[in-house]
């Protein structure tokens, strides 16, 4: 099972590379969902998106002054992949040895 990784930071005035903010996103909406909080609807890395990140530094990895931006594969980073970890079971998605699949699978 492979594990999760930033290329680059993301949040305010950072690089926002697509393929990481979707990835931020994913994480702040599966801590959103467990903590009853408003999930991020689009990829923008707007207020909304900020004060999810702000939020996190500061009620997850406890950081002590939250800056609004996630460092690649830092504090920020690491807390929100533990805390999805810790709230939903890993599993790998592999073709059974023995049985039928669909057609297309």
């Amino acid at each position: 099972m492979s594990s999760l990784s930033m290329t680059a930071s993301v949040g305010v005035n950072a690089a926002n590379k697509e393929i990481d903010v979707n990835l931020l996103k994913v994480l702040i909406n599966a801590y959103a969902r467990k903590s009853n909080l408003p999930i991020l609807s689009n990829n923008k890395v707007d207020e909304d998106f900020v004060a999810l990140i702000e939020y996190s530094q500061t009620n997850i990895a406890k950081v002590g002054l939250s800056d609004g931006i996630v460092f690649a594969n830092k504090v920020t980073f690491k807390n929100l992949v533990n805390s999805l970890y810790s709230g939903y079971k890993k599993i790998s998605i592999t073709k059974p040895e023995n049985g039928v699949l669909p057609q297309g699978s």
